[in-house]
């Protein structure tokens, strides 16, 4: 993956260049991009949704994240930096509840009569 550490120059003169709000612009901009490249490949039924476009736009937003957290580090806000890892932590533990919960729904619909399973998946 990515070594943080050896692009840290890098990410620091982009945001002393070009400043925070157009970085932030910038980060926008690759979004939108990461948005239609998605779109594009579940189109045309590439891979379950991935591409080659979706890749590089994936990279270019997380290059554009990491310099919006490192915004917050150059701030040196330690308050903002324990939010975000606590915000992080919370989302993180109701992602494993969810997956938690649909594996014992799972289990439990392959346990119910076929009647009432073709019932459940009605959409009336």
């Amino acid at each position: 993956m990515k070594d943080s550490e050896k692009y840290d120059q890098i990410y620091n003169d982009a945001l002393d260049l070009w400043g925070n709000s157009t970085q932030i612009d910038i980060l926008i901009e690759e979004m939108s991009e990461l948005t239609k490249a998605f779109l594009k490949a579940r189109r045309n039924h590439e891979a379950g949704g991935l591409s080659w476009d979706v890749l590089e736009e994936l990279v270019d937003v997380d290059i554009c994240l990491e310099q919006i957290r490192r915004m917050f580090l150059k701030q040196n806000s330690k308050e903002i930096l324990d939010l975000y890892d606590r915000e992080y932590s919370m989302k993180m533990t109701r992602l494993q509840e969810r997956i938690k919960k649909f594996k014992e729904v799972k289990i439990e619909s392959e346990q119910m009569p076929a009647d009432l399973e073709d019932l459940l998946k009605c959409k009336c």
